[in-house]
């Protein structure tokens, strides 16, 4: 089932761009929970710093799909770390 709630780029890299220690070893709990494809994904582009296009030749996947599977597991990630804080 997909969530459909919008949620913004800003709020998105307010829940996963901070360097705080414990968010980083929250994030990388998360992280391993994610299926393979999507772990590669964020692996090669914020751990490796890889453009789309090289990941797209990568993968054999479209730089634009990639781009919009990078944006759903993004936001399935602020939605985990979300959740995880209002279990707190």
């Amino acid at each position: 089932m997909e969530d459909n709630t919008d949620v913004s780029d800003e709020e998105i890299d307010a829940a996963l761009n901070t360097g705080r220690e414990e968010r980083i070893r929250r994030l990388e709990k998360l992280m391993d929970e994610l299926p393979d494809d999507e772990r590669m994904l964020l692996t090669l582009y914020y751990f490796e710093d890889r453009p789309l296009t090289e990941i797209a030749y990568i993968t054999g996947i479209d730089a634009k799909a990639l781009a919009n599977r990078l944006y759903r597991t993004r936001k399935k990630l602020c939605k985990k770390l979300k959740d995880e804080r209002n279990d707190i």
